[in-house]
């Protein structure tokens, strides 16, 4: 337990940056901004590991800074795979319910006012949208890794296609 906490105590000032750090990578859109904090950090830590392996206590320092970067990397990885998990299978439940309003109905919606559940697709987050133009519809949501791509649907393919901005 006393190597943890000399751990901590001689890697304070990375433990608050990197945790900033994770706090603001791990928010939707913004994913990937940790290829410019991380990369730079585990490169300078390898770095630094090998520069200091014949000093036990540096050594010692150094890989626990390394695992604190690594920590970080992991923890918005994990966000933004929840976040793309949850966006999908939310846009997928879209999906359905307008598939089920067109075999009702005969016709698409044009706009998510008309289902069951207008409320909730009019205010979901991961920027969500569905819009009908000429009877035809356009459904996409916003990739939660990054803020200016996004994923459409296409009811003829009945597929997710990716677009890049």
């Amino acid at each position: 337990m006393t190597t943890i906490a000399s751990i901590a105590r001689g890697n304070s000032i990375l433990l608050v940056s990197f945790s900033l750090w994770v706090l603001m990578c791990s928010t939707p859109h913004s994913g990937f901004l940790i290829f410019f904090f991380a990369a730079p950090a585990l490169l300078y830590q390898l770095c630094m590991l090998a520069r200091s392996w014949k000093e036990h206590e540096k050594r010692l320092r150094r890989v626990g800074a390394l695992v604190i970067t690594s920590l970080g990397i992991v923890v918005v990885a994990g966000f933004h795979l929840y976040y793309r998990l949850d966006s999908r299978r939310t846009a997928d439940r879209l999906v359905e319910e307008v598939s089920h309003f067109k075999a009702s109905y005969g016709r698409y919606p044009a706009s998510v006012s008309e289902l069951n559940d207008a409320k909730f697709w009019q205010g979901h987050p991961y920027k969500l949208a569905y819009t009908s133009d000429k009877g035809k519809p356009v459904l996409f949501y916003g990739a939660t890794f990054v803020p200016f791509e996004q994923w459409e649907y296409d009811f003829t393919a009945q597929a997710w296609k990716y677009v890049q901005d």
